[in-house]
């Protein structure tokens, strides 16, 4: 996955965070570990990227509300269009 995510290719990174939210739904208790995998991924550039990143926040939010409200309060500091963008999905 880590991998995947520092790909060039952008279609390669989207499929890596797309396989989150599935992870999730079959192993709860991993959230962090998927929340550390995201954190490799909060000042993506591209569009179809970020709207996945968006996307995988709120599937973990489901699972652990806590883990990520933690994650966010460490980027929402961040002074970076794409990571606001993100938070904001």
């Amino acid at each position: 996955m880590h991998e995947w995510i520092k790909s060039k290719n952008k279609w390669i990174r989207r499929l890596a965070v797309a396989t989150i939210p599935p992870y999730i739904r079959a192993e709860r208790t991993e959230s962090r570990t998927s929340l550390k995998l995201l954190d490799e991924t909060m000042k993506e550039e591209d569009k179809d990227v970020k709207k996945a990143i968006a996307w995988a926040l709120r599937e973990i939010t489901k699972k652990d509300p806590e883990s990520v409200f933690e994650f966010l309060k460490r980027w929402v500091k961040v002074e970076d269009k794409n990571t606001k963008w993100i938070i904001k999905g």
